[in-house]
């Protein structure tokens, strides 16, 4: 393939931390023409006075134009593609170059000419990234490599920080020549540079690149001033090595990306991460730009084309790492370290082996209610096998279902480095049901064995325990009308009882409305609070804590078991949305995740507040607990119980 080798180069003077806005550019252009016989030396000759000639004309008094005939270190590499060239910062320091270097390989085949090029940098060391047009024009072609000095032109800036550090002020090199507005040219709007630290090894001094960090220049900030766009919190920190700082125009498009997701330590790959990339910056990024999950190498790419840089952020289980990435082809790769937490896949398990365990307490808990509900109907009508069937029922599905649950509620509390966070507070409420089922169950089985001696002798004090046991059900459920009317129940059954009597004189007392404020409490227990949406609970918890002050002030505990219960199901409600937000992990969803755990954290407080207050109740207005000579005495409250 015929080829023609053409060089430009860009050189600065020495001083690395001199701004040169005084000083114009020198560019350096050099051509090298093979023996094909499309390029006859009339046509090199024509080529090198049209591109110099253009070139002058065009940069004007911001940049002097040369061209020569090569360079020693370009001869060094003159056999190399350059397409592949990977040159070291140090072999670009060593090679004397000052400024920046453009080098373009011109080939002709197939009747078009070929235009490929590189940018290379010597004040901060760097290689640019290639270029590639062909035209089949042949006198387009000086005009092409013209074009390609002026568009991958790139002008460099000494960077002052100063106190604020999401900006900076930048001078540029030439911004105070003759030549200036011609600087507008390539810092437009949406313009991106790549910062330097500048960095002095002994006898040298050498750039290295600022990790994860590019500036963005606005029209509205001004032409001296970009943003700062980096996950680095001081990117700016000067030290006995870095000495200032410096940038470098970098040429963006739109392209898409493509990261490679490794393991920090062992670089193994990670898979499970939420990655999101957009173009409009962090703050924006939302479920419209999530990626696609990684494969099994930790491989995960855009779908779609972004403009300029890509703005990424990668959630996994430790803080969320964000990082930009200059757009500077069709596709751009990057590797992503992530730091991986060791016991985030154990703790995951765990919370979900809790997750599980939960839904089958809720599940036991709603069939023991709907058990202990037929039960009721049917004692009700004397209909006593059958009552007796269903509690038979019943304590046979709780003893087959609690069992299993609480050895897996053992397992996890073995794993005790584990229970931080959500996964503690998930095994605390299930400790708090089971305790509830646990109750239900020594009910059940006492009103099972009543059941069975009052169908074996059919007497009335039997059925009266029987009556007694449900109104223990319903008190114990804080329903004082139900409790109330299976005593009087059992009282008619058998009235030679006279701590039942007294039981359902005192029951009664509590019972009974004592004032207005008293009877809106319970209103707003029983259907207010009850029934309140998991988004209304903060709206309503100062009416909350009103209600609960005026029960505890009239002695009112079966409103409060009632209150407590329904304070529980909400403690269960905000859990469950806590978790549904958890696996969004959006910054929105992550911001009213929080909102939301201090939101539970408060009514767990309050329900302590609830318990408290009924058990002090109990101990002032509830008395004794009595039934009867013969019959079981009522159940204590289940915080009592617990106590």
């Amino acid at each position: 393939m015929s080829q023609v080798l053409l060089i430009a180069a860009l050189f600065a003077t020495a001083d690395p931390l001199s701004s040169q806005a005084d000083q114009p550019y020198v560019i350096k252009v050099c051509l090298r023409f093979s023996d094909d016989p499309a390029f006859t030396a009339v046509f090199a000759d024509s080529v090198r006075w049209q591109v110099r000639d253009q070139l002058r004309n065009f940069f004007g008094p911001l940049a002097e134009v040369e061209l020569i005939e090569g360079h020693p270190w370009l001869e060094k590499h003159g056999g190399e593609d350059l397409l592949d060239w990977n040159v070291s910062p140090d072999e670009l320091q060593d090679a004397g170059i000052d400024g920046k270097l453009f080098v373009f390989e011109l080939g002709f085949e197939e009747g078009k000419y070929r235009v490929a090029w590189r940018q290379i940098d010597g004040d901060v060391q760097q290689v640019g990234p290639p270029g590639v047009r062909t035209t089949v024009d042949r006198p387009w072609l000086a005009k092409s490599i013209c074009l390609a000095v002026k568009e991958d032109f790139a002008p460099v800036a000494l960077v002052k920080p100063g106190i604020d550090p999401a900006t900076v002020r930048m001078e540029f090199r030439g911004s105070q020549t003759k030549g200036a507005e011609r600087l507008a040219t390539w810092l437009a709007d949406d313009c991106v540079l790549q910062p330097f630290w500048v960095v002095r090894q002994r006898e040298k001094t050498t750039r290295v690149a600022i990790p994860n960090t590019v500036l963005c220049m606005s029209h509205a900030d001004g032409p001296a001033k970009a943003r700062v766009v980096s996950n680095r919190s001081q990117p700016w920190q000067q030290s006995a090595r870095v000495v200032g700082f410096q940038a470098i125009r970098v040429r963006t498009v739109t392209g898409r990306i493509r990261l490679r997701l490794v393991d920090a330590e062992t670089g193994a790959p990670v898979r499970g991460c939420l990655v999101l990339a957009g173009d409009k910056g962090f703050d924006a990024l939302g479920d419209a730009n999530r990626l696609p999950a990684s494969d099994s190498e930790g491989y995960v790419a855009s779908p779609k084309a972004l403009r300029n840089v890509a703005y990424v952020r990668v959630e996994q289980a430790t803080k969320p790492i964000r990082f930009p990435i200059p757009l500077l082809a069709d596709w751009n790769e990057q590797v992503c370290k992530v730091p991986v937490d060791r016991q985030a896949r154990e703790k995951n398990d765990l919370v979900r082996e809790l997750t599980y365990l939960m839904q089958d307490v809720r599940a036991l808990r709603a069939a023991l209610r709907e058990y202990v509900s037929r039960v009721n109907e049917l004692n009700g009508q004397k209909r006593y096998e059958e009552a007796l069937r269903e509690c038979d029922a019943a304590l046979a599905f709780v003893k087959k279902f609690r069992p299993p649950i609480q050895k897996g509620m053992a397992d996890c509390e073995k794993r005790g480095e584990l229970l931080a966070g959500g996964a503690g507070g998930l095994l605390k409420r299930l400790a708090e049901q089971d305790r509830e089922i646990a109750e239900h169950e020594r009910g059940l089985e006492t009103l099972n064995d009543n059941l069975r001696q009052t169908i074996a002798r059919n007497d009335a004090q039997n059925r009266a325990n029987v009556l007694i046991d449900l109104g223990r059900q319903s008190e114990l459920d804080g329903d004082g009308d139900e409790a109330i009317v299976k005593y009087e129940q059992a009282l008619a059954e058998q009235p030679d009882q006279p701590q039942l009597k007294d039981k359902v004189g005192r029951l009664k007392e509590v019972w009974r409305i004592k004032n207005p404020r008293h009877q809106a409490a319970r209103d707003f227990v029983l259907k207010e609070w009850s029934e309140c949406e998991v988004t209304d609970l903060k709206r309503r918890l100062p009416e909350a804590e009103q209600a609960l002050e005026t029960l505890e002030g009239v002695g009112d505990y079966l409103s409060l078991g009632r209150f407590s219960h329904a304070t529980l199901d909400h403690v269960d409600e905000l859990a469950d949305l806590i978790e549904q937000l958890a696996e969004r992990a959006t910054e929105a969803d992550g911001a009213e995740q929080d909102e939301q755990k201090a939101l539970l954290e408060r009514i767990e407080e309050f329900h302590g507040k609830i318990a408290a207050a009924q058990k002090a109740s109990i101990g002032k207005f509830g008395g004794d607990s009595a039934g009867g000579k013969d019959s079981a005495p009522p159940a204590a409250s289940p915080l009592e119980e617990e106590e």
